[in-house]
Protein backbone atom coordinates (compact mmCIF):
# COMPACT_ATOMS: atom_id res chain seq x y z
CA UNK A 1 0.00 0.00 0.00
CA UNK A 2 1.43 3.42 -0.87
CA UNK A 3 1.79 6.35 1.14
CA UNK A 4 -1.47 8.54 0.26
CA UNK A 5 -0.16 12.16 -0.96
CA UNK A 6 -1.01 14.99 -3.39
CA UNK A 7 -0.19 18.28 -4.48
CA UNK A 8 -3.30 19.80 -5.99
CA UNK A 9 -6.13 22.07 -4.42
CA UNK A 10 -9.95 21.76 -4.03
CA UNK A 11 -12.28 20.06 -1.88
CA UNK A 12 -13.66 16.13 -1.05
CA UNK A 13 -16.66 15.13 0.59
CA UNK A 14 -16.53 11.96 3.16
CA UNK A 15 -19.81 9.72 4.35
CA UNK A 16 -19.31 8.55 7.46
CA UNK A 17 -21.57 5.86 9.39
CA UNK A 18 -21.43 8.91 12.25
CA UNK A 19 -21.68 12.05 11.14
CA UNK A 20 -22.85 12.43 7.49
CA UNK A 21 -21.28 13.95 4.84
CA UNK A 22 -18.04 16.07 5.91
CA UNK A 23 -16.13 18.51 3.83
CA UNK A 24 -12.45 19.50 3.80
CA UNK A 25 -9.91 21.59 1.42
CA UNK A 26 -6.60 22.11 0.97
CA UNK A 27 -4.06 23.81 -0.86
CA UNK A 28 -1.09 21.87 -0.66
CA UNK A 29 -0.43 18.58 0.09
CA UNK A 30 2.65 16.26 1.72
CA UNK A 31 2.61 12.49 2.31
CA UNK A 32 0.30 11.47 5.40
CA UNK A 33 1.75 9.97 8.75
CA UNK A 34 -0.39 7.92 10.37
CA UNK A 35 -3.77 10.70 10.42
CA UNK A 36 -5.92 9.98 12.62
CA UNK A 37 -8.53 12.45 11.96
CA UNK A 38 -9.86 13.21 7.96
CA UNK A 39 -9.13 16.70 8.92
CA UNK A 40 -5.32 16.01 8.33
CA UNK A 41 -6.21 14.31 5.15
CA UNK A 42 -5.54 15.87 1.66
CA UNK A 43 -7.73 16.91 -0.95
CA UNK A 44 -8.27 16.00 -4.28
CA UNK A 45 -7.56 18.27 -7.52
CA UNK A 46 -10.91 20.24 -9.01
CA UNK A 47 -13.42 17.80 -8.14
CA UNK A 48 -15.95 16.23 -5.38
CA UNK A 49 -15.60 12.59 -4.01
CA UNK A 50 -17.91 10.48 -1.81
CA UNK A 51 -16.71 7.55 -0.27
CA UNK A 52 -18.94 4.81 0.99
CA UNK A 53 -18.31 2.43 4.28
CA UNK A 54 -19.19 -1.19 3.95
CA UNK A 55 -15.97 -3.01 4.15
CA UNK A 56 -12.11 -2.66 4.95
CA UNK A 57 -10.31 -1.01 2.17
CA UNK A 58 -8.02 2.27 2.33
CA UNK A 59 -7.95 5.42 -0.06
CA UNK A 60 -4.46 5.56 -1.60
CA UNK A 61 -3.65 9.10 -3.27
CA UNK A 62 -1.51 9.46 -6.07
CA UNK A 63 0.49 12.39 -8.09
CA UNK A 64 -1.78 11.03 -11.17
CA UNK A 65 -5.09 11.56 -8.91
CA UNK A 66 -6.13 7.98 -9.60
CA UNK A 67 -7.20 5.72 -7.31
CA UNK A 68 -6.85 2.17 -5.43
CA UNK A 69 -8.04 0.08 -2.91
CA UNK A 70 -7.45 -2.81 -0.74
CA UNK A 71 -7.34 -4.67 2.56
CA UNK A 72 -5.23 -3.16 5.39
CA UNK A 73 -4.58 -4.33 9.31
CA UNK A 74 -6.12 -2.63 12.37
CA UNK A 75 -2.13 -1.21 13.07
CA UNK A 76 -1.80 0.24 9.41
CA UNK A 77 -0.03 3.22 9.07
CA UNK A 78 0.25 6.07 6.37
CA UNK A 79 -3.12 5.19 5.91
CA UNK A 80 -6.63 7.76 6.70
CA UNK A 81 -8.84 7.27 9.57
CA UNK A 82 -12.03 8.03 10.46
CA UNK A 83 -12.36 10.58 13.46
CA UNK A 84 -13.81 7.99 15.64
CA UNK A 85 -10.61 5.90 14.73
CA UNK A 86 -12.56 3.02 12.20
CA UNK A 87 -10.38 2.93 9.16
CA UNK A 88 -12.06 3.63 5.55
CA UNK A 89 -13.36 1.49 3.98
CA UNK A 90 -14.48 -0.31 0.35
CA UNK A 91 -13.45 3.25 -0.72
CA UNK A 92 -16.52 3.47 -3.94
CA UNK A 93 -15.79 7.04 -4.81
CA UNK A 94 -17.60 8.65 -7.68
CA UNK A 95 -16.81 12.35 -9.28
CA UNK A 96 -19.79 14.07 -9.43
CA UNK A 97 -19.21 15.69 -12.63
CA UNK A 98 -17.76 12.80 -13.91
CA UNK A 99 -14.31 14.48 -14.47
CA UNK A 100 -11.63 16.09 -12.16
CA UNK A 101 -12.80 19.60 -13.55
CA UNK A 102 -15.56 19.87 -11.33
CA UNK A 103 -15.26 22.85 -9.29
CA UNK A 104 -16.97 23.36 -5.99
CA UNK A 105 -18.00 27.35 -6.32
CA UNK A 106 -20.03 26.34 -9.52
CA UNK A 107 -22.67 28.72 -8.48
CA UNK A 108 -20.55 31.73 -8.81
CA UNK A 109 -18.09 31.16 -10.80
CA UNK A 110 -17.48 33.08 -14.25
CA UNK A 111 -17.23 29.79 -16.39
CA UNK A 112 -19.38 29.78 -19.78
CA UNK A 113 -20.45 26.77 -20.17
CA UNK A 114 -23.06 27.43 -23.24
CA UNK A 115 -22.02 26.39 -26.50
CA UNK A 116 -22.99 30.22 -27.58
CA UNK A 117 -20.79 32.45 -26.86
CA UNK A 118 -21.86 36.55 -27.65
CA UNK A 119 -18.85 38.49 -26.38
CA UNK A 120 -19.95 42.32 -26.75
CA UNK A 121 -16.47 43.93 -26.90
CA UNK A 122 -12.84 42.36 -26.34
CA UNK A 123 -11.11 42.93 -23.22
CA UNK A 124 -8.08 45.09 -23.69
CA UNK A 125 -7.24 45.55 -20.31
CA UNK A 126 -3.79 44.91 -18.53
CA UNK A 127 -1.52 44.12 -21.71
CA UNK A 128 -3.87 43.35 -24.03
CA UNK A 129 -4.28 45.36 -27.29
CA UNK A 130 -5.83 45.19 -30.80
CA UNK A 131 -2.87 46.37 -33.00
CA UNK A 132 -2.16 42.64 -34.42
CA UNK A 133 -4.67 41.89 -37.13
CA UNK A 134 -6.33 38.58 -36.52
CA UNK A 135 -5.92 37.59 -32.37
CA UNK A 136 -8.66 36.68 -30.75
CA UNK A 137 -10.20 38.11 -28.19
CA UNK A 138 -8.88 37.28 -24.79
CA UNK A 139 -12.08 36.39 -23.28
CA UNK A 140 -11.18 32.76 -24.87
CA UNK A 141 -8.10 31.94 -23.65
CA UNK A 142 -9.52 33.14 -20.20
CA UNK A 143 -12.42 30.57 -20.58
CA UNK A 144 -10.74 27.94 -21.64
CA UNK A 145 -7.36 28.18 -19.39
CA UNK A 146 -9.40 28.95 -16.30
CA UNK A 147 -11.99 25.92 -16.73
CA UNK A 148 -9.26 23.42 -18.20
CA UNK A 149 -6.21 23.92 -15.40
CA UNK A 150 -5.52 24.57 -12.27
CA UNK A 151 -2.79 27.12 -10.91
CA UNK A 152 1.31 26.00 -11.60
CA UNK A 153 -0.28 23.74 -14.75
CA UNK A 154 1.32 24.57 -18.33
CA UNK A 155 -0.47 25.56 -21.00
CA UNK A 156 1.28 25.00 -24.71
CA UNK A 157 0.29 27.14 -27.14
CA UNK A 158 0.63 26.98 -31.37
CA UNK A 159 0.70 30.40 -33.03
CA UNK A 160 1.40 32.38 -29.77
CA UNK A 161 0.88 35.65 -32.18
CA UNK A 162 0.32 38.67 -29.70
CA UNK A 163 0.61 36.83 -26.60
CA UNK A 164 -3.05 37.36 -25.73
CA UNK A 165 -2.87 33.33 -24.18
CA UNK A 166 0.11 34.14 -22.42
CA UNK A 167 -1.56 37.40 -20.60
CA UNK A 168 -3.89 35.58 -19.57
CA UNK A 169 -1.92 32.72 -18.39
CA UNK A 170 0.00 35.26 -16.18
CA UNK A 171 -3.65 36.63 -14.63
CA UNK A 172 -4.28 32.85 -13.89
CA UNK A 173 -0.74 31.97 -12.36
CA UNK A 174 -0.58 29.29 -14.95
CA UNK A 175 3.26 28.27 -16.61
CA UNK A 176 3.25 29.11 -20.61
CA UNK A 177 5.29 27.63 -23.55
CA UNK A 178 4.40 29.06 -26.59
CA UNK A 179 5.40 28.95 -30.30
CA UNK A 180 5.59 31.48 -33.62
CA UNK A 181 7.67 32.53 -36.09
CA UNK A 182 7.04 35.97 -36.27
CA UNK A 183 10.20 37.52 -34.77
CA UNK A 184 8.30 41.12 -34.29
CA UNK A 185 5.52 39.60 -32.17
CA UNK A 186 8.03 37.69 -30.53
CA UNK A 187 10.26 40.78 -29.23
CA UNK A 188 7.02 42.40 -28.23
CA UNK A 189 5.81 39.77 -26.08
CA UNK A 190 9.19 38.99 -24.65
CA UNK A 191 9.77 43.05 -23.82
CA UNK A 192 5.55 43.02 -22.52
CA UNK A 193 6.45 39.99 -19.81
CA UNK A 194 10.09 41.35 -18.98
CA UNK A 195 8.91 41.70 -15.81
CA UNK A 196 6.61 38.89 -15.06
CA UNK A 197 7.88 37.02 -12.07
CA UNK A 198 4.50 35.03 -10.54
CA UNK A 199 5.20 32.05 -13.65
CA UNK A 200 7.63 30.47 -15.66
CA UNK A 201 7.16 30.94 -19.47
CA UNK A 202 9.16 30.30 -22.59
CA UNK A 203 8.32 31.74 -26.28
CA UNK A 204 9.76 29.51 -29.12
CA UNK A 205 10.37 31.06 -32.19
CA UNK A 206 10.44 27.84 -34.35
CA UNK A 207 8.13 26.22 -37.02
CA UNK A 208 5.51 23.95 -35.24
CA UNK A 209 5.38 21.56 -38.34
CA UNK A 210 9.13 21.01 -38.38
CA UNK A 211 9.29 17.88 -35.70
CA UNK A 212 12.96 17.58 -35.32
CA UNK A 213 13.07 21.26 -34.05
CA UNK A 214 9.95 21.30 -31.83
CA UNK A 215 11.00 18.51 -30.21
CA UNK A 216 14.01 20.42 -29.59
CA UNK A 217 12.38 23.64 -28.32
CA UNK A 218 9.90 21.70 -26.44
CA UNK A 219 12.22 19.70 -24.12
CA UNK A 220 14.64 22.44 -23.82
CA UNK A 221 11.48 24.41 -22.44
CA UNK A 222 10.17 22.04 -20.30
CA UNK A 223 13.52 21.80 -19.21
CA UNK A 224 13.38 25.34 -17.92
CA UNK A 225 10.28 24.98 -16.35
CA UNK A 226 11.20 22.11 -14.32
CA UNK A 227 7.81 20.29 -16.24
CA UNK A 228 7.62 16.73 -18.02
CA UNK A 229 4.49 17.71 -20.27
CA UNK A 230 1.55 19.82 -20.64
CA UNK A 231 -1.59 20.40 -19.32
CA UNK A 232 -3.61 22.45 -22.15
CA UNK A 233 -2.85 23.12 -25.58
CA UNK A 234 -4.56 25.68 -27.29
CA UNK A 235 -4.15 26.55 -31.44
CA UNK A 236 -5.53 29.36 -33.51
CA UNK A 237 -3.86 29.02 -36.74
CA UNK A 238 -4.42 30.75 -39.41
CA UNK A 239 -7.21 30.96 -41.77
CA UNK A 240 -5.43 30.10 -44.74
CA UNK A 241 -3.88 32.90 -46.42
CA UNK A 242 -6.51 35.58 -45.49
CA UNK A 243 -4.14 37.31 -43.59
CA UNK A 244 -0.19 37.01 -43.94
CA UNK A 245 1.70 37.36 -41.15
CA UNK A 246 4.86 37.20 -42.26
CA UNK A 247 7.26 36.22 -45.52
CA UNK A 248 8.68 33.36 -44.54
CA UNK A 249 8.09 30.17 -46.94
CA UNK A 250 7.46 27.66 -43.38
CA UNK A 251 4.60 30.20 -42.37
CA UNK A 252 1.04 28.77 -42.86
CA UNK A 253 -0.57 31.96 -43.80
CA UNK A 254 1.18 31.56 -46.91
CA UNK A 255 -0.56 28.53 -47.97
CA UNK A 256 -3.75 28.89 -50.17
CA UNK A 257 -4.23 25.68 -51.36
CA UNK A 258 -6.71 23.73 -48.68
CA UNK A 259 -5.31 20.29 -48.70
CA UNK A 260 -1.57 21.55 -47.75
CA UNK A 261 -2.64 23.93 -44.80
CA UNK A 262 -4.83 20.70 -43.50
CA UNK A 263 -1.51 18.41 -43.93
CA UNK A 264 0.77 21.12 -42.38
CA UNK A 265 -2.13 22.10 -39.64
CA UNK A 266 -2.32 18.28 -38.78
CA UNK A 267 1.85 17.74 -38.46
CA UNK A 268 1.51 20.68 -36.25
CA UNK A 269 -0.76 19.38 -33.67
CA UNK A 270 0.97 15.87 -33.97
CA UNK A 271 3.85 17.54 -32.60
CA UNK A 272 1.80 19.40 -30.01
CA UNK A 273 0.22 16.38 -28.92
CA UNK A 274 2.83 14.10 -28.06
CA UNK A 275 3.37 16.71 -24.76
CA UNK A 276 0.29 17.49 -23.94
CA UNK A 277 -0.83 14.62 -20.75
CA UNK A 278 -3.07 11.69 -21.77
CA UNK A 279 -6.81 12.15 -20.49
CA UNK A 280 -5.86 16.06 -20.81
CA UNK A 281 -8.08 19.01 -23.23
CA UNK A 282 -6.96 20.73 -25.93
CA UNK A 283 -8.59 23.33 -28.35
CA UNK A 284 -8.98 24.53 -31.80
CA UNK A 285 -9.92 28.39 -32.36
CA UNK A 286 -10.89 28.60 -36.44
CA UNK A 287 -13.08 30.71 -38.48
CA UNK A 288 -14.00 30.05 -41.88
CA UNK A 289 -13.29 31.80 -45.00
CA UNK A 290 -14.59 33.75 -48.09
CA UNK A 291 -12.85 32.00 -51.34
CA UNK A 292 -13.01 31.65 -54.99
CA UNK A 293 -16.79 32.90 -54.71
CA UNK A 294 -17.68 30.40 -52.09
CA UNK A 295 -17.52 29.66 -48.68
CA UNK A 296 -14.72 27.41 -47.32
CA UNK A 297 -15.80 25.84 -43.97
CA UNK A 298 -12.03 25.83 -42.56
CA UNK A 299 -13.34 25.11 -39.33
CA UNK A 300 -14.82 21.82 -40.17
CA UNK A 301 -11.98 21.17 -41.74
CA UNK A 302 -10.07 21.40 -39.34
CA UNK A 303 -12.01 19.71 -37.06
CA UNK A 304 -13.03 16.53 -39.06
CA UNK A 305 -8.55 16.10 -39.68
CA UNK A 306 -8.32 16.18 -35.71
CA UNK A 307 -10.72 13.50 -35.33
CA UNK A 308 -9.56 11.19 -38.50
CA UNK A 309 -5.73 11.26 -37.19
CA UNK A 310 -6.32 11.70 -33.10
CA UNK A 311 -7.45 9.48 -30.97
CA UNK A 312 -9.43 12.07 -28.84
CA UNK A 313 -13.44 12.62 -27.71
CA UNK A 314 -14.94 15.79 -29.48
CA UNK A 315 -16.15 17.57 -25.84
CA UNK A 316 -17.50 20.50 -27.56
CA UNK A 317 -18.16 22.71 -30.53
CA UNK A 318 -18.56 26.59 -29.38
CA UNK A 319 -19.89 29.14 -31.87
CA UNK A 320 -18.69 33.06 -30.66
CA UNK A 321 -19.58 35.64 -32.68
CA UNK A 322 -17.29 38.40 -34.34
CA UNK A 323 -16.87 41.76 -32.46
CA UNK A 324 -15.03 44.64 -33.39
CA UNK A 325 -12.90 43.10 -36.28
CA UNK A 326 -9.88 44.93 -36.05
CA UNK A 327 -10.09 44.48 -40.37
CA UNK A 328 -13.64 46.15 -40.08
CA UNK A 329 -13.75 48.84 -37.60
CA UNK A 330 -15.48 51.65 -38.53
CA UNK A 331 -16.06 50.22 -41.62
CA UNK A 332 -19.54 48.57 -41.19
CA UNK A 333 -21.35 50.47 -43.47
CA UNK A 334 -19.51 49.47 -46.53
CA UNK A 335 -18.76 45.14 -45.87
CA UNK A 336 -22.92 45.46 -45.46
CA UNK A 337 -23.16 47.23 -49.01
CA UNK A 338 -20.63 44.59 -50.42
CA UNK A 339 -22.35 41.75 -48.97
CA UNK A 340 -25.70 43.26 -50.49
CA UNK A 341 -24.33 43.70 -53.70
CA UNK A 342 -23.07 40.09 -53.95
CA UNK A 343 -24.34 36.91 -52.71
CA UNK A 344 -23.09 36.14 -49.59
CA UNK A 345 -22.72 36.81 -45.65
CA UNK A 346 -20.71 38.29 -43.49
CA UNK A 347 -19.11 36.14 -41.39
CA UNK A 348 -19.51 36.86 -37.80
CA UNK A 349 -18.90 33.74 -36.06
CA UNK A 350 -15.81 31.28 -35.37
CA UNK A 351 -15.80 27.98 -33.57
CA UNK A 352 -14.08 26.70 -30.62
CA UNK A 353 -13.53 23.09 -30.56
CA UNK A 354 -12.70 21.06 -27.43
CA UNK A 355 -11.25 17.50 -27.48
CA UNK A 356 -10.18 15.57 -24.67
CA UNK A 357 -6.79 13.46 -25.68
CA UNK A 358 -7.03 9.51 -24.98
CA UNK A 359 -3.63 8.10 -25.90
Amino acid sequence: MGVPCASFTTCYQVKTRRSGYSEFRCRYIAPLRSATSLRLAPTIPNASYAFRTDCNASLVMTDSCSFSSGTMNSRGTNEIEFPYRKFLSNMICYMMMQNELFTDDWRTTDINVDSLWLIDKRDNSGKHENKYHGNFVPQIPYQLVKRYTGEGDVVLELFAGSGTTLYECEKLNRDYIGFDINDEMIGRVRQKMSDTKNIGFVINNCDVADSDKFDFCMEKSLRLIQKAKCDFLIAHPPYLDIVKFTEKKEDLSRISDLDLFIEKFVLAMKNALHYLQKGKYFAVVVGDVYKNSEVVPLGFYAMNAIKQNFKCKMKGIIVKNIEGNRGKIGAQGIWKYRALKSDYYLFKHEYIFVFKKEF
